[in-house]
């Protein structure tokens, strides 16, 4: 894709990166990137977005995903996805608005959550510190963590969750969401319902 470029750097120090990107493939898959590049901002009249607080590892991902529609992700040592970083993924898109690669990310966390690694501290920790009150990525965590206590109790979510008291610390609103949707979770429906309540609906509308 041709036209205007952007540049977008990311991260800070020895870490930073940067990228020239097709300015209207950034604002057709982020309204973040329109607002910034389309907008008053002074992004917009210096053709440069900087996000100093992100990781160039993930909006790497995220530049993958403009061009292919999709990415690879990283894996374990059993080339399973890792959930701390489908939960960054997640987090980053929905800060940049992308429908698109947030569904990416939630594709890859759906496969393992229930079935392989329902869980990190870290990456409750980080999925409920950074999204809002009934987001589909605490709603994900929430029933895979309820899943593995239905399907073995504490004792079950204890061998599978190290260093499970850091969560008691701090996930306050976790564990709300955990003592809320026990009492009415079912173990069966989970599996039948599939990923779609997951996902989130893109607008196909191209914008110019």
């Amino acid at each position: 894709m041709t036209g205007v470029g952007v540049d977008v750097v990311v991260g800070q120090g020895a870490n930073q990166k940067h990228w020239t990107l097709p300015k209207a493939l950034l604002v057709h898959h982020s309204p973040f990137f329109r607002a910034a590049c389309d907008g008053q901002f002074k992004e917009a009249a210096e053709k440069c977005v900087r996000l100093p607080e992100e990781d160039p590892d993930i909006f790497k991902l995220f530049v993958s995903y403009l061009y292919t529609g999709g990415y690879a992700p990283t894996t374990d040592e059993n080339g399973f996805p890792t959930l701390w970083d489908c939960t960054k993924v997640w987090v980053f898109g929905d800060k940049l608005g992308s429908v698109g690669f947030k569904n990416c990310a939630m594709t890859f966390l759906y496969a393992v959550i229930f079935s392989y690694d329902p869980a990190t501290p870290d990456a409750i920790l980080f999925a409920y510190e950074h999204t809002a009150e009934g987001s589909k990525l605490r709603k994900i965590y929430t029933k895979a963590i309820v899943h593995a206590m239905k399907d073995g109790g504490e004792a079950n979510l204890q061998a599978l969750v190290k260093d499970w008291d850091k969560v008691y610390e701090r996930g306050g609103d976790f564990l709300k969401d955990v003592f809320t949707w026990y009492s009415v979770f079912d173990r069966n429906n989970v599996t039948s319902i599939g990923i779609k309540p997951y996902l989130e609906e893109e607008n196909t509308a191209i914008v110019s």
